[in-house]
Order: C-alpha cells, then structure tokens, then sequence
C-alpha cells in the first residue's frame, strides 16, 4: 500500500517543482533553516516524494509541450549554427526578416534602450556550451549502457560475440523485407492494382484507355493510342490520327450538348 504524504511533503514537492532546488524547496515548505539541507536530503530520498515529483514533471512537461527531443534539437540548433549564414557576400550583414528562419531563431537577441532610440542586439548562441551538453547525454548513455551489460555479465546473460552477429544478421535481413515490402507495395498503388484493399487492375486499365483516347467507340473500333507517340517520334509520316471523344460523350450526345452550349 502506498504511504500517504503528509501536508508538508506535498508543499515541498510543488515548491521544488518551481525551480528544482531542493534546500530551496525546504526552506519555502516551512523547515527550519537549522534542518533545512538534511530536511532536503531526507525528501529526495523519500521514495513516495520522489514518485510525485516524477508525476508532476511529466504532466508539467507534457503540458507545456516540451520534450527531451525538442531540447535536442535546440541544442544542436545551436551546437551546429553557421555565423556565414548571417551575411551577405562581402560580410555584410543580412537584416533579421533576410536570414533564414532557423538562422534567426537560434540568434540571442537583446534590445538596450537609448536616448537616441531602442537598439537591438544580436549574438550567435554559444557553441561551446551546447556542444557540451549534447555530450554529456553521450556520457550518460555510455555510462547507462556499461552499467547495463556490466549487470548482464553478472547475471552470466551476456550475449556472446556469435551471437550479437546473428542478432545483427536478423536485423539487417528484417530492414531488408521491409524494404523490398514497401517498395511492392507503393508499385502496387501506382499500377492500380490495390484500389481500397480490392484488385482493381480493370478498373485502372479503363481509366487508362479513356483518358489516352483509345476506349471503344460506339460508331466503330478503336483508335489505337500507341500509334501517336510513333507520329510525334517522327517513326512514321502518316497524318495524325483524330482526336477521339471520350466514352461519356459519345453515349451521352443530349446531355454533354445541352452543358457545352450553357457554359
């Protein structure tokens, strides 16, 4: 059964959700400044007050929008931003609405006001400092990685080195099937031969023959369509053939005739 938290807990743990300090946190809970770091230490040890604060996180998180992807990308918008993209050729320098909006956006922008007016200054993010963030989630994920295989070798479930080759193997041909999956199926919607999960190979050939002129006519055979591309091609001389009406107008004369004259 879970342990109840007691009032005090609970102003701890959504003052701590204010700014992430915990001796902060206490103090503003109400504990005295004597106790106050032990206080601290004592709550972030807590089992149920550490769950809460995990709860709480992720719904502040979630609703605010804001994930660890888009963290990432920011970071690496400004680990990987490019001051060239800021200037003219000759250096000379792009007004805001000029640059490019991923440009702008990582710009760190300040404005000073002055007698003479407002002015706005503009300053590349710091590479340095995002670049060693973006390492230190490499660091932690090696560290997580090392500690994870070092329990598995513990445990004697270490995978041998035949293994993670056959694992890989069975990746690779499973990406593979994948693939040539996705590649049939995209043929498949082009040819019209899946229409809304049915066999339509008929239908597209229809369509095909209407739209290219060489469906049947009422008054006679067929125009043969692949004769035309010899003509324009130069293959053979002969004189075009004529255009042909498409199926719906030639077994709906009255009707299409009554239309063409109203437009």
């Amino acid at each position: 059964m879970d342990t109840p938290l007691t009032d005090r807990q609970l102003r701890f743990i959504f003052e701590y959700l204010q700014d992430q300090n915990a001796s902060a946190a206490a103090a503003r809970a109400g504990y005295s400044e004597k106790w106050r770091a032990s206080a601290a230490n004592e709550l972030m040890n807590n089992d149920a007050v550490r769950e809460r604060i995990r709860i709480e996180m992720e719904s502040l998180l979630a609703e605010l929008r804001c994930s660890a992807l888009m963290l990432m990308q920011e970071r690496m918008r400004a680990a990987f931003f490019r001051a060239g993209k800021m200037f003219r050729s000759g250096w000379e320098l792009l007004a805001p609405e000029e640059m490019e909006a991923e440009t702008r956006d990582a710009l760190e922008v300040s404005t000073v006001i002055r007698k003479s007016g407002p002015v706005v200054r503009m300053k590349q993010p710091d590479r340095d400092k995002a670049l060693r963030a973006l390492e230190k989630v490499h660091e932690r994920l090696e560290r997580l990685n090392e500690a994870h295989y070092a329990k598995l070798e513990k445990a004697g479930a270490l995978p041998t080195l035949a293994e993670i080759e056959r694992r890989a193997d069975a990746r690779l041909e499973e990406d593979a099937r994948a693939a040539a999956d996705g590649v049939a199926q995209r043929a498949g919607d082009v040819s019209g031969l899946q229409v809304n999960g049915k066999i339509g190979a008929a239908l597209f050939a229809q369509k095909a023959r209407d739209l290219s002129g060489s469906a049947a006519r009422a008054d006679g055979p067929p125009r043969v369509f692949p004769f035309k591309p010899r003509v324009l091609s130069g293959w053979e001389s002969s004189a075009m053939p004529q255009p042909q009406a498409s199926p719906w107008l030639l077994h709906n004369p009255a009707q299409a005739g009554a239309q063409l004259r109203a437009a």
